[in-house]
């Protein structure tokens, strides 16, 4: 026959249980948060980018404005994420830093562009690549961390 665990031993380990699995929950919930919205924002970005590569020259100031604005509403909606759990907070961050390096290549894709630079193009748009790369570097990291 089983001896009877005494209760306060009980509550404790309840109450261990409710804290473990409530720490779940959260990182779980942030993790969704962040999967969410870089999964609604990245495909407007992307749009923006490729309708920024195809525009003609004199839609090349509106195309690289939308994809502007584009970078800086996802940029907006991850700085208001404030994630408690620190590896999800890092991810966060390194999607912002990403954002810096897409500006940056669009500007310069942009102004390739204008120019008709054919080597500054080519240029940009294997930075551009690189950033791409990253990007599914993080994805897969957000994956492996937020995956039960």
């Amino acid at each position: 026959m089983l001896a009877r665990v005494p209760d306060r031993r009980m509550l404790v380990v309840l109450s261990s249980l409710v804290v473990l699995l409530g720490g779940c929950r959260s990182t779980v919930s942030e993790c969704n948060a962040l999967v969410d919205l870089v999964n609604a924002r990245s495909t407007t970005i992307a749009a923006a980018r490729q309708g920024l590569v195809e525009s003609p020259r004199e839609q090349l100031e509106q195309s690289a404005d939308a994809l502007q604005q584009a970078v800086d509403t996802m940029d907006g909606e991850l700085a208001a994420l404030a994630p408690r759990d620190e590896t999800v907070r890092g991810f966060r961050d390194a999607y912002r830093s990403m954002l810096d390096h897409v500006r940056s290549s669009a500007d310069e894709l942009s102004a390739a562009l204008r120019e008709g630079n054919a080597a500054s193009v080519a240029r940009s748009v294997r930075a551009a690549d690189g950033v791409l790369a990253a990007e599914r570097e993080l994805v897969e990291r957000v994956n492996a961390y937020c995956s039960p």
